[in-house]
């Protein structure tokens, strides 16, 4: 986005965020490399897996013993095959050019990574991102190169796929890939941008840019930082169009259904009983509405659905301030 705009705001940039669990994360990943395994993040599109891994490869640099990382550049994924990951290999980390044969090719790399490894002691990294597109016999081919000796010190380096969720599926196909695969998979049900995290995240990026009920709001629309940073930037430029200096909830309206679907997946299930309830109507009428038959109760109802969206937020903000405070 233009700089102008985000001057406007009071903005250098975009800031960053991370908090005890990522940074946990990051180390932990880490040592994994370190430790030469088979690592797999996965998570749907916009979760943070390349950021995360930027800073896992942060994490790793140690003066003078800086890691040797390989990144397969094919983006024919598809057909990627062991033979050419191998070739990529002997093309980083080396000035030699890869055997024709196989064998001697294989040979020649298990060499070369051997001397960095066991001789030098760095750590050797190959890494493919967009792995959830690689065929499973691929996976099972790397698992195999990766239990390749020198000096009696097995394994050399390690793997990083980085991909989508059907990653995990793959991986989970053959018992003996799995058993030797730490995964990481990057979604609510393990704690990875939640809600509260969510709002972390629009406030360590945005600043004052956005007042705590746009925050709120926007959480609830979108379930992943890049959703989050596509539609904030739309707004801020609208806003700084307008000469607003502020971003507000008005800003992510949404229609009353989709705002209902938002709020449910990011705080809980909402009974229509409940919406009733806070409306000062019927189950019935808040079906109606729901299904655009009653346009009539629209405003009633979706007052109802912000009410409650305040006071489920106020519960999560203040259970997260008791689990910090213990």
């Amino acid at each position: 986005m233009n700089k102008t705009i985000f001057k406007h705001f009071g903005l250098e940039g975009r800031g960053f965020w991370r908090d005890q669990d990522f940074n946990q994360l990051v180390k932990d990943i880490a040592a994994e490399v370190a430790e030469r395994k088979l690592v797999a993040i996965s998570g749907a599109w916009g979760q943070g897996k390349s950021t995360l891994f930027k800073q896992v490869r942060k994490a790793m640099q140690v003066p003078g013993k800086e890691p040797l990382i390989v990144r397969v550049a094919s983006e024919e994924k598809e057909n990627l095959r062991i033979g050419t990951i191998i070739s990529a290999v002997v093309m980083d980390i080396s000035q030699e050019s890869p055997r024709r044969d196989t064998e001697a090719r294989t040979r020649q790399v298990v060499r070369l990574i051997g001397e960095r490894a066991v001789t030098e002691k760095r750590t050797v990294m190959v890494y493919i991102d967009n792995a959830h597109r690689l065929h499973v016999n691929t996976i099972r081919a790397i698992k195999d190169f990766m239990e390749n000796e020198f000096a009696g010190v097995s394994p050399l380096f390690s793997v990083v796929l980085v991909g989508q969720e059907p990653l995990k599926t793959k991986i989970n196909r053959y018992g003996e890939v799995r058993c030797r695969t730490s995964s990481y998979e990057l979604n609510e049900a393990n704690g990875w941008m939640t809600f509260q995290k969510r709002v972390q995240f629009i406030g360590a990026v945005y600043g004052d840019a956005l007042d705590q009920g746009a925050r709120n709001r926007l959480a609830a629309i979108c379930r992943s930082p890049l959703a989050i940073i596509y539609n904030v930037e739309k707004q801020l430029e609208r806003a700084y169009a307008g000469g607003i200096d502020k971003l507000t909830a008005d800003f992510f309206e949404m229609d009353l259904k989709e705002h209902y679907s938002a709020l449910e997946a990011a705080t809980g299930a909402i009974g229509y009983d409940e919406l009733a309830k806070a409306a000062g109507t019927s189950p019935a009428t808040v079906s109606r509405v729901m299904t655009g038959t009653d346009v009539k109760n629209k405003d009633a109802i979706k007052a109802a659905l912000a009410k409650i969206e305040q006071g489920r937020i106020r519960s999560q903000q203040a259970g997260m301030r008791k689990a910090v405070n213990e």
